[in-house]
């Protein structure tokens, strides 16, 4: 009795061997479903690179765009601090006080302007992520949907051919419980 186990379903013995081999089943199972999941997981991060390197590519390209105008006008501005001060003689305070604010009010506005597309990339890639996320979710929901529809109909039609066969209900069963034994022989065997 130590090495027999009982099924939940039902109180046939099962012998270690065929407990065995149903472990080493469930085992490789899990093995093509982890492998399954990592090719899909792949599959989904190498579809969506190229919309990613995309976005970065444009991000990448403002930025540069922005550092670029910010360095001109930081130059621009320099070079009429340089051309006031030198013409400026009397009033050289007030000039150089007035060019400092209207400098400084340029250099706040560019830096606003800079915040402000930074916040709107960061906005935009975030969009995309959550488009990404949920796109994947409404993917797996339905090849879920699909697998339990072929179960199903996989179900329907066993049994409709089983109820239009030219058989008795009697012989029926009496060939699927002949098969079934075969079965039971050959695992008892092996």
């Amino acid at each position: 009795m130590s090495n027999r186990r009982f099924l939940a379903w039902g109180s046939r013995p099962v012998t270690e061997k065929q407990a065995e081999v149903a472990e080493n089943n469930m085992a490789q199972l899990a093995r093509y479903l982890q492998r399954g999941t990592e090719k899909t997981a792949n599959m989904f991060v190498d579809r969506n690179k190229p919309a990613f390197e995309q976005m970065q590519g444009k991000a990448r390209e403002n930025w540069q765009r922005l550092k670029g105008s910010t360095h001109q006008g930081l130059l621009q501005m320099s070079d009429q601090a340089n051309n006031r001060t030198s013409n400026l003689k009397g009033g050289a305070k007030q000039g150089t006080n007035s060019l400092r604010e209207s400098s400084q009010q340029g250099l706040e506005s560019m830096r606003q302007n800079a915040q402000m597309g930074m916040t709107q990339l960061r906005h935009k890639t975030d969009d995309l992520r959550a488009y990404l996320q949920e796109n994947y979710v409404l993917r797996q929901q339905k090849r879920r949907r699909d697998r339990q529809a072929f179960r199903f109909g996989l179900l329907v039609g066993v049994m409709l051919a089983l109820f239009y066969t030219p058989w008795a209900g009697g012989e029926i069963r009496r060939r699927l419980l002949s098969e079934f034994q075969t079965y039971r022989e050959t695992l008892t065997r092996s």
